[in-house]
């Protein structure tokens, strides 16, 4: 593990902003429903946060939002590393900052690629590969998959599979980039417990005190233990 944290030490960058997101009283309704009413919260670089919600109170919603994904965000006191959503502000700007994975973004993805490519796509934040992938983000895809000893899916089509290896194959495309900010939605799910507790082992040594996690989950204990905040979005 040391190797690949290294990595990450050697590879990381430092978020010279305020605030990472921030949103000053954030309402999005569609049609009569309301998703989000009102709607506060700062997250500060270095911080770690869980976010908790019941089904339906909007976690898909502000999650488009704080990924730079959500059109109605333009209209909205949205604020992404110390910007307010706008013309002005690349969405691809925002992605290159963000490491992201989502059972939404699993659904999505139908890009029958190797699963070491799925990986790499990461890099681009697309779900598409360019060709010449660096041999250091090469290294440390081989680490990640030694390490959580799947190392035989390697070459493998993503869609020959289990849902599971799927699932970890996505983290690790959100891992490998070695972003500042990781927004990592129900990682966890469909992974067995050994798999878990690797996965919060990993995530403690890597997220370091400048790096920024959000870790979206129903259950509390699955948060690693970095996780220092939490925020009840508001059923």
């Amino acid at each position: 593990m040391d190797q690949l944290a290294t990595f990450y030490k050697e590879k990381g960058a430092l978020l010279a902003v305020q605030d990472v997101f921030r949103l000053d009283g954030v309402s999005v309704k569609y049609g009569d429903t309301t998703i989000l009413d009102d709607l506060t919260w700062q997250v500060r670089p270095g911080e770690k946060w869980l976010l908790k919600g019941q089904n339906g109170a909007g976690k898909s919603t502000l999650l488009s939002l704080l990924y730079g994904d959500n059109p109605q965000a333009y209209s909205l006191p949205v604020y992404l590393f110390d910007q307010k959503r706008g013309p002005g502000q690349s969405i691809w700007s925002i992605k290159a900052k963000i490491g992201f994975t989502s059972p939404e973004l699993h659904a999505y993805y139908d890009q029958d690629l190797l699963a070491r490519h799925v990986v790499w796509s990461g890099l681009t934040d697309t779900f598409h590969v360019k060709p010449g992938t660096p041999p250091a983000f090469r290294e440390a895809t081989e680490w990640l998959f030694q390490y959580f000893g799947v190392a035989a899916y390697f070459n493998q089509r993503f869609s020959t599979l289990s849902t599971g290896i799927q699932r970890l194959v996505l983290l690790m495309r959100a891992l490998v980039k070695v972003p500042p900010v990781l927004l990592l939605d129900e990682p966890f799910q469909g992974l067995d417990q050994h798999t878990i507790q690797a996965c919060r082992q990993l995530l403690d040594r890597l997220v370091g005190p400048d790096s920024t996690l959000i870790f979206i989950s129903h259950f509390e204990e699955e948060a690693p233990a970095v996780v220092k905040q939490t925020y009840h979005l508001p059923s």
